[in-house]
C-alpha cells in the first residue's frame, strides 16, 4: 500500500467516520455492534480502496453506506437471529444516489430517470443496481463486498432489473423495451 492510499484510507476514516457509526447505530441499536460495524466497514474500504476515486465524490459516500448498511444488517442478523429488519429503521438512513460532478455534467434527462426511479426501488435491489452498474463491480466482487453468494447477487440482480423496469414503464411517456 502506498503513501497515498494511506492518505486516502485516512481522509475517509476523518470525513466519513462518524456518519457511519450514525447508520450502524441506527440498524443495531447497540453501540458495542456500531463500533464493530464501522470497523469492518473500514477493511472492505481498505480491501477496495483502488477502486475508490475522490473522497468528496458523492459516488464514493454511496459505496460507503451501502457497504456499512449491510455489514450492520449481518451484524444484526447475526446477534438477533432474525432474518427481517424493520422497514422503519431504514427510512433515514437511505443514500442519495446522486452521481460525481462528471456524470451530472452530461445532463442527460434519462440519467436524471434512472437515479429517481432507483432510489424507489427495494434498498438491497438499489444496492445491487448502484454496486454493478454505477461502481461497475463484477458479480463476484459485489459477493465479497455485501457478503453473499454469487448466487444471491445474481438473483438480486435479476430481480433489481425487473423491479426497475416495471417502475420506468409505469412513468408515462418512457418506452423501455
Amino acid at each position: 500500500m502506498n503513501d497515498y492510499s494511506i492518505k486516502k484510507i485516512e481522509d475517509l476514516y476523518l470525513k466519513y467516520n462518524k456518519i457511519l457509526y450514525t447508520i450502524a447505530y441506527r440498524i443495531l441499536n447497540n453501540h458495542q455492534w456500531a463500533q464493530d460495524a464501522v470497523q469492518a466497514t473500514f477493511v472492505k474500504i481498505i480491501e477496495n480502496i483502488a477502486k475508490i476515486g475522490d473522497v468528496d465524490c458523492n459516488k464514493t459516500k454511496v459505496f460507503i453506506v451501502i457497504i456499512c448498511r449491510n455489514i450492520s444488517i449481518n451484524i444484526y442478523n447475526k446477534h438477533k437471529r432474525s432474518s427481517v429488519l424493520p422497514i422503519e429503521k431504514f427510512d433515514e438512513i437511505t443514500p442519495d444516489y446522486s452521481f460525481c460532478l462528471e456524470e451530472e455534467l452530461i445532463g442527460l434527462e434519462g440519467l436524471s430517470l434512472l437515479k429517481e426511479k432507483i432510489n424507489m426501488l427495494y434498498e438491497p435491489y438499489a444496492d445491487i443496481i448502484t454496486l454493478r452498474y454505477i461502481f461497475d463491480y463484477s458479480e463476484k466482487e459485489i459477493s465479497k463486498i455485501l457478503d453473499i453468494t454469487e448466487q444471491n447477487v445474481r438473483v438480486r440482480l435479476s430481480r433489481a432489473k425487473k423491479s426497475l423496469m416495471k417502475l420506468l414503464r409505469e412513468d408515462k411517456g418512457v418506452d423501455v423495451v
